[in-house]
């Protein structure tokens, strides 16, 4: 098959999706109607699609020839906050900006061209692909924060990913040509900013005034001087202050000054000092004995980590604290190192506080006056099942609203009845065949493979990710892997047990159905009981 000879003869129509978009920019956060013009077309595509909060739009093209690899390919839709002429070097152009203050400048509006034409030609031979093609198109990549969302919801949804594949347009290459080259393309950025408070005055008298103008005229002196002493010479790193914003009279001096910039980098580590060796490097002198001999709590830390390393023999230390402890975060590890010890094998994990709903409102128990509930307090209103899993749905940076009247919701609303009436579902079925003297069997590949519909794919698809999910969890410290993956799960088993009866079938898809419910209740009770929560054989 000819792939250039077929993607050629889309040469107009990705002209025509790149021309639409180029008239129609949308700056970073605000590509509403970008978004509504690539959901239709994949709509006319016939591709689902879904929208992710704060990323962009994920298609899904699922292969129609079996099992195989996950890829994503990715582009960017948002726009430049510029203004474009109507006219370069050689006349007017054929196509201009009609939204002032917006311009495709950096060439997403023909990254997302070649990737609706892509997801056109890949559609219209789904059934020859094995696994499945994710279509990414990124929100804010001009501002870098959708990429966070996006990757987390990778995390959770694709942890397995096979690959990512991206394109950016280069105008100084020929027309027709691709470059790829080892190691970094694209450079990574970090984007800073500061304000400089000083004390205005007229002009007259600048002996009197603290002028943030001096300082700032210092800072920008001493950048090159930066450059060579965090970085190597032979490592790429540039920076640049990008806008300046102070006084307007010419015969006062101001109060202030704002300045941002950029550097940008191929390599992160070699950019300059790691962000935990800048943090130690800033640390003030904290006091460890007080003037009347009492040691500081900050002193008793240091002792009681020394001698968890030291003396007692862990490899690894993790400590829960609350959020408003961040900042004693790099100061405890800075202190690891200064006694011997390696801060990094320290890990903190900061929780975030935790509210009571109830009738959509804060609650407060009237038995307490303080302003601390125990768990025993909370487990007196609500199962500890239901406990130990509302704690464990949200990430630990996360705040989590704790809805006392869901946790005791006998309904599908109810994440953990909704996960343990998947498991008791499962043995009631087995239940019923076993009255009727059908028992389970062994089935072979070939019996297998008859579990080709769309629903038992994507559960047994859901249910392969399980060992992986477990590992990231534990990697990440993020328990809230499992709890939304046994969402998950029950959802997709659910889905399942609506579509494909399990009895009445022939012997064969029978006894496949049955060995996939049986796998479903292994991970459902497997998860569960990491989680220290019941799974129920009837409900």
């Amino acid at each position: 098959m000819d792939f250039e000879k077929i993607a050629y003869a889309e040469r107009e129509n990705t002209a025509n999706y790149r021309n639409y978009l180029h008239r129609h920019p949308e700056v970073s956060g605000k590509e509403f109607a970008t978004m509504k013009f690539i959901e239709g077309e994949l709509d006319k595509l016939g591709i689902p699609w879904e929208e992710v909060p704060d990323a962009g739009i994920v298609g899904h093209i699922r292969g129609g020839a079996g099992a195989g690899r996950t890829l994503l390919l990715r582009a960017d839709i948002d726009a430049l906050p510029l203004t474009e002429d109507s006219e370069n070097l050689t006349g007017p152009k054929a196509n201009v900006s009609e939204n002032q203050g917006a311009c495709h400048a950096c060439g997403h509006d023909g990254h997302t061209a070649m990737l609706l034409t892509s997801a056109k030609l890949l559609n219209e031979r789904k059934d020859e692909l094995k696994g499945e093609i994710l279509l990414f198109f990124e929100r804010g990549e001009e501002v870098g924060y959708a990429v966070f969302p996006m990757l987390e919801w990778l995390q959770k949804r694709y942890p397995n990913l096979d690959g990512c594949f991206g394109i950016h347009v280069k105008s100084d290459l020929e027309e027709g040509k691709i470059s790829a080259q080892p190691g970094g393309v694209m450079s990574g950025f970090v984007v800073y900013g500061a304000t400089l408070t000083g004390s205005g005055g007229h002009n007259s008298r600048p002996d009197r005034c603290k002028n943030p103008i001096d300082c700032f005229n210092a800072i920008y002196s001493d950048l090159a001087g930066v450059r060579m002493r965090c970085a190597s010479p032979y490592d790429f790193l540039t920076n640049a202050i990008t806008g300046v914003n102070s006084g307007t009279k010419d015969n006062i001096i101001p109060n202030s000054l704002s300045f941002c910039g950029m550097s940008r980098f191929y390599n992160a580590e070699k950019a300059g000092k790691p962000l935990s060796e800048a943090e130690i490097a800033e640390l003030k002198d904290d006091v460890l004995v007080r003037a009347n001999g009492v040691p500081t709590y900050f002193a008793a830390d240091i002792a009681y980590h020394y001698n968890k390393f030291a003396e007692r023999g862990f490899h690894r230390v993790i400590n829960i604290w609350g959020a408003d402890h961040h900042g004693h975060v790099a100061r405890l590890k800075g202190a690891m190192d200064a006694v011997g010890l390696d801060g990094n094998k320290l890990d903190i994990v900061l929780m975030q506080l935790v509210r009571l709903m109830k009738d959509g409102e804060p609650y407060r128990m009237s038995k307490r006056t303080g302003k601390s509930i125990t768990l025993s307090d909370l487990t007196d209103l609500v199962p500890i099942d239901a406990a130990r899993f509302f704690f464990n749905m949200r990430e630990p940076n996360s705040t989590l609203d704790f809805d006392l009247d869901l946790a005791v919701e006998e309904s599908s609303q109810n994440p953990v009845y909704y996960v343990q009436y998947a498991h008791a579902r499962i043995c009631s079925i087995l239940k019923n065949l076993q009255a009727q003297n059908i028992q389970p069997k062994d089935c072979d590949s070939q019996q297998l493979m008859l579990l080709n519909s769309s629903e038992e794919k994507e559960l047994i698809r859901k249910l392969a990710q399980c060992p992986q999910e477990i590992i990231s969890a534990a990697k990440n410290y993020d328990p809230a892997r499992m709890t939304h993956y046994l969402m998950d799960v029950a959802t997709l088993f659910h889905k399942f047990y609506n579509a494909c009866r399990v009895q009445g079938e022939d012997e064969a898809l029978m006894q496949a159905r049955i060995s996939l419910c049986l796998a479903t209740r292994v991970v459902l009770a497997n998860l569960l009981k990491l989680l220290k929560i019941n799974a129920p054989q009837s409900m």
